[in-house]
């Protein structure tokens, strides 16, 4: 999960006002030059320049701006998409300070909004969406911790509040089914899935697996032993004992097998 966010998390340099406020091009005045001015300050606010800012290189009041942002709905955008970005900000782990200084704002202002139950619900949302993707791509619960630095609490209750875990189990058991099918001795399956062995025993106990995986491996036995590998060789590779191999051999050379 490294992590790969949702298209909701996207954080463009430019913002995006889809539905709110007032388009660009519906901001009109009987005087075209305030029309354009008009717009300019809409535009501005919209990319997140700040009131003063925007006073500054304009060469207008505060007042003016104030005024064109509240007639056209503007600053409501400018605060929704201000805090957004916040948001991304520090969830990708920059400081208040940081924050305050990238987005040219008062550090004041990123405190207020990281203190207020909004702002921590949004994060405890990405957090969470955060670990089940981490979870989903198959990392281990242990390997997101290691990774992100949350606590075990916190994923824990991420992934049974998602459903995540049954999920993963699951898909996890279809895997270890499928490889003890395929003749994967349970080693095997515990190194490459990274699961202990009494997962691997429970699920083929349950769906009843030794007797089909003991079938495949002991063809296989067979197969590499009349290709002319040794029966040491054959051990190695299956990951089993060399007395193992040597009794199914015997058991195929009496047709037991």
């Amino acid at each position: 999960m490294i992590i790969n966010f949702n298209s909701s998390y996207s954080c463009s340099p430019y913002l995006s006002f889809e539905g709110k406020g007032i388009p660009i091009n519906m901001i009109k005045h009987k005087n075209p030059n305030i029309t354009a001015r008009n717009r300019k300050i809409a535009t501005l606010i919209r990319e997140g320049v700040s009131a003063a800012d925007i006073a500054k290189e304009m060469n207008l009041s505060l007042g003016a701006i104030y005024e064109v942002s509240g007639r056209y709905n503007l600053i409501r955008d400018f605060k929704e998409d201000r805090n957004k970005k916040i948001m991304e900000k520090y969830f990708r782990g920059e400081t208040p300070e940081a924050i305050a200084k990238s987005l040219r704002i008062k550090l004041e202002t990123v405190q207020n909004f990281l203190n207020t139950e909004k702002a921590y619900a949004q994060l405890i949302e990405r957090r969470n969406k955060d670990i089940v993707c981490l979870m989903y791509e198959g990392l281990t619960r242990q390997e997101v911790q290691h990774l992100r630095g949350y606590s075990r609490g916190q994923i824990n209750k991420a992934v049974e509040q998602d459903g995540t875990a049954k999920k993963i189990r699951e898909k996890r058991n279809e895997l270890i089914k499928k490889m003890l099918l395929q003749g994967y001795s349970r080693d095997e399956i515990c190194k490459i899935l990274g699961v202990k062995k009494n997962v691997v025993v429970r699920v083929a106990e349950k769906d009843n697996l030794y007797r089909a995986h003991k079938a495949i491996r002991d063809n296989q036995i067979i197969d590499l032993y009349k290709s002319g590998v040794t029966m040491e060789k054959i051990g190695y590779q299956l990951d089993i004992s060399e007395a193992t191999v040597s009794r199914v051999i015997k058991k195929n050379k009496k047709g037991e097998v």
